[in-house]
């Protein structure tokens, strides 16, 4: 596009077409529209191409059809091309309309959009047996009406604005890079490992997908905060899974780097690719583990100090961990090596700068009179999760970032709501004694632990179906014409997570010492 020599016109969607239907399918119609057109007498001639971002580096955009004028083409047939695609476009919007209700005749009439070339095309006459060049017509002059679309609103930002745009550019440059690189050197070896298709390493990474997913994680989260004593300092780990989470997919929207294509079947993802969630969970969360209970390689605690077999034998485990997870995300292609490597770092990261600070906020979390800045810890707590939220990067159009910002209010929504009933239940002699003590027998100690497991999660179910249904209700009162798929998608995780927080650090230890279980 940038090239003043190349004339280049894009056909595509227009952003408002684009929220309403999925990326696939607007590749799909584009597609259709590509091979209709060719089947017409304009002389177009049609090439369809997978255009990667890995071996271009340059910004993203939509789904289009780029028509450019070659040598053996005169740049005169480009506009007709470009009709003849538009009314085509148009008769597979009107077939899509059918398929999706969301996209109504308002939509469908605004559902084009033609991006003529930078500048007029020139091409040589074909009468004129001299070498003076021809101009087209130059577009007509934008009426006022049309210099006030959004498309047209001149840039605003400041200096420093500015400045973080430029360095934002740089990295996700780096990275561009940095992939670039991985596919021309790891991803033949990975190709060769996933051809031999070899039924051990599929169930050792399938074993790999599951314990690296957020489900388990928020399946491990309930067992561990009924059963855990309370000198394991569990709030202060589940505050740090939220940060994890949240500071992953912060950096997920603010690069927007897309996923490598080519992924297997049933690993299909709605948010971007780099940090790998996945490696900075499998770093972050054992290895801040180790360091907590154990401390690093010759630095150890009373504890490792006490049990090196045991000491050692974690930290196995925990590389295994790390192995297993992140060529599970390898293997399956849903994250290249960039990503996984960027997450592997963010992981390392964020456990160097959690460890000094873990202890304090754990006795903050559980603080019978915990404050900051002379406010209460729940006041404290709603105005960091506003700004949280408020703060994150996302970009309206694209369904992807909507899929990164809702994994966000997932975290903090769970976050938030466990840190209170952390707090509330450390006040209660009852509620927070969730430790299974010294039963009689293994036996009758299994039995409670199954008593406790049913319950809980019988109880976060009931609360996940409730929250659903007010979720329902909120949508309807509140957003009765909200035309984004996305918003009650956020509404029902805030509200949903919000409930699983409370119900597994406050309201289902309460039911258990209720109970006497």
């Amino acid at each position: 596009v940038g090239e003043k020599a190349s004339p280049l016109a894009h056909v595509q969607l227009t952003a408002a077409a684009r929220t309403l239907i999925s990326y696939r399918q607007q590749e799909a119609a584009l597609r259709a529209v590509a091979r209709t057109a060719a089947q017409g007498t304009c002389g177009l001639r049609v090439q369809l191409m997978l255009h990667s971002s890995l071996t271009h580096v340059q910004a993203p955009r939509p789904p289009s059809l780029r028509l450019a004028v070659h040598t053996d083409v005169a740049a005169e047939a480009l506009p007709a091309a470009v009709a003849t695609l538009a009314a085509a476009l148009e008769e597979e919007l009107a077939t899509l309309a059918t398929q999706t209700p969301q996209l109504g005749e308002s939509e469908l009439c605004k559902g084009m959009s033609i991006e003529p070339p930078l500048v007029p095309f020139q091409a040589s006459s074909a009468s004129d047996s001299s070498d003076s060049l021809a101009e087209l017509d130059a577009p007509a002059a934008p009426s006022p009406s049309e210099t006030d679309r959004d498309d047209d609103v001149p840039i605003v930002t400041a200096p420093v604005l500015h400045m973080l745009e430029k360095v934002r550019r740089a990295i996700r440059r780096y990275i561009h890079r940095q992939s670039e690189w991985h596919t021309l050197t790891l991803l033949p070896s990975l190709q060769r490992l996933r051809a031999t298709r070899s039924p051990s390493l599929r169930l050792l990474f399938s074993i790999g997908e599951l314990l690296g997913s957020e489900a388990f994680y928020f399946f491990v989260i309930p067992l561990l905060s009924w059963s855990s004593p309370h000198r394991a300092s569990l709030p202060m780990f589940v505050t740090f899974f939220a940060v994890n989470l949240y500071i992953g997919n912060w950096l997920k929207n603010l690069f927007a780097l897309a996923r490598p294509p080519g992924m297997m079947r049933g690993y299909g993802m709605n948010d971007y690719g780099w940090p790998s969630m996945y490696a900075i969970n499998a770093v972050g969360l054992p290895f801040f583990a180790m360091r907590y209970w154990f401390g690093g390689f010759g630095t150890g605690t009373p504890f490792s100090a006490s049990y090196p077999v045991a000491t050692a034998l974690s930290y196995t485990l925990a590389f295994l961990w790390v192995v297993i997870v992140c060529g599970a995300r390898l293997y399956s292609g849903a994250s290249s090596p960039a990503d996984v490597q960027g997450g592997m770092l963010v992981g390392g990261v964020l456990v160097r700068a959690w460890l000094p600070i873990c202890d304090t906020v754990n006795a903050w979390i559980v603080g019978s009179d915990s404050q900051l800045f002379g406010m209460p810890q729940w006041a404290v707590l709603f105005l960091v999760s506003a700004c949280l939220i408020l703060i994150h990067p996302f970009t309206p159009t694209e369904q992807t970032s909507w899929g990164a910002l809702g994994y966000s209010v997932t975290a903090v929504a769970f976050g938030t709501s466990f840190i209170l009933g952390s707090n509330l239940c450390a006040q209660r002699p009852d509620c927070s004694a969730t430790d299974l003590g010294a039963p009689p027998s293994t036996l009758v100690m299994l039995l409670q632990l199954a008593a406790r497991v049913a319950l809980g999660f019988g109880a976060l179910a009931t609360g996940w179906f409730l929250s659903g249904c007010a979720s329902s209700v909120l949508e309807r009162l509140l957003f009765p014409r909200a035309k984004s798929m996305w918003l009650p998608v956020l509404i029902q995780k805030a509200l949903g997570f919000t409930m699983m927080g409370a119900l597994t650090s406050f309201g289902v230890p309460l039911l258990l010492a209720w109970l006497r279980l």
